[in-house]
């Protein structure tokens, strides 16, 4: 990531923080947690493919419940993500990603706390994203990111977020990210938000082939060259070529640089 975009990210993170930290220490926030049924808001939320659902803790910022078909979906298990920091969303996100999302949550709780107590239960944030499954495929996503649970001052805790396979009809990657405010049910109204960022432009280097991918991917896994041979049916000559190869095009010069550069670009 380039400095242009860390001070991007920290900049909205800090923003996004200015609206999750006002709940922190207050009893209404403890009691209501206590009381909380995850169940109870499953039964109201349908979805029209195949989804699984993440409860994350705005205030703690950390992921509370992991279920319906992640591992299916994802090949991770829930308990890769429960109780992690929104870090760990970085195994199914890349960083861009990352940076659009917590763009548009800044967007979403300035929209938030300007409306009417009465009305943020109402108002959900859905964007959509492509997600990255522990074999390194790659599908179209929507994310509904609804709040489901509020202290005593309308302050959202909980969040439910609802993650549908959408790429059977969506197949570009042009970012949609806009607020649902069905406050009024005779007025739904949608606020679009702008996530658009400027990706980094590194003249003169070159994108790897997805063979590549595969190979760094393993390297990444800390697989040598011979063990990463055989578990591609390929020698370990083509292996070695692979990362002569990869080396040279992101100007690297060892495999820990190429495995940074991986994370970064969203190929791992």
């Amino acid at each position: 990531m380039e400095i242009k975009q860390y001070k991007e990210l920290l900049t909205y993170w800090h923003q996004f923080t200015h609206f999750t930290n006002r709940v922190i220490g207050k009893k209404s926030t403890i009691l209501a947690k206590t009381t909380f049924n995850l169940e109870e808001h499953l039964k109201l939320y349908h979805c029209i493919d195949n989804f699984f659902y993440v409860l994350a803790d705005s205030v703690n910022h950390t992921i509370v419940k992991v279920g319906g078909g992640v591992e299916s979906l994802t090949g991770y298990k829930p308990s890769d993500f429960e109780g992690k920091g929104y870090y760990s969303t970085l195994k199914t996100h890349s960083i861009w990603e990352i940076l659009k999302i917590t763009k548009g949550g800044v967007k979403y709780f300035e929209y938030l706390f300007s409306r009417p107590l009465e009305d943020r239960k109402y108002i959900k944030v859905n964007y959509t994203f492509e997600l990255k499954t522990k074999d390194g495929k790659r599908f179209q996503c929507m994310n509904q990111s609804i709040p489901v649970l509020f202290n005593d001052e309308m302050e959202p805790i909980y969040f439910l977020n609802i993650i549908t396979d959408i790429s059977l009809f969506k197949k570009d990657k042009n970012v949609l990210h806009y607020i649902i405010d069905s406050s009024d049910i005779q007025n739904v109204k949608r606020i679009d938000i702008n996530v658009a960022i400027e990706l980094p432009i590194n003249e003169g280097e070159e994108e790897i082939t997805k063979a590549e991918k595969r190979v760094l991917r393993l390297i990444a896994d800390g697989l040598s060259s011979k063990q990463i041979a055989s578990e591609l049916f390929l020698s370990q000559h083509t292996i070695n070529t692979h990362r002569r190869n990869m080396l040279e095009k992101l100007k690297c010069t060892s495999s820990s640089e190429m495995i940074k550069k991986g994370i970064l670009n969203g190929w791992l």
